[in-house]
């Protein structure tokens, strides 16, 4: 495991549209942090009908499905799962 670990998560739950237009959103950030490792991650969150979306999206390398109604308190254990 590197000792550097640069991980993002991208929060845009839903709104087709909105979604299509963060798109190239990871990419840009790839080009801009070009001293990130290639081994760092890039997740996004986002409800699960979207999930196929945002997983065939360029240098995204995870999609988190989450349910419409998702109580914010969750973001807050996710954060624990995501910092293993």
């Amino acid at each position: 495991m590197p000792q550097h670990v640069q991980r993002i998560l991208i929060i845009r739950l839903s709104a087709i549209g909105d979604i299509v237009m963060a798109s190239g959103l990871p990419s840009s950030i790839n080009s801009i942090y070009t001293s990130i490792p290639p081994t760092d991650e890039i997740t996004w969150l986002v409800e699960a009908p979207y999930t196929g979306q945002v997983s065939t999206t360029p240098n995204v390398d995870n999609g988190i499905p989450c349910p419409k109604w998702w109580p914010m308190g969750n973001l807050m254990r996710l954060e624990k799962v995501l910092c293993v």
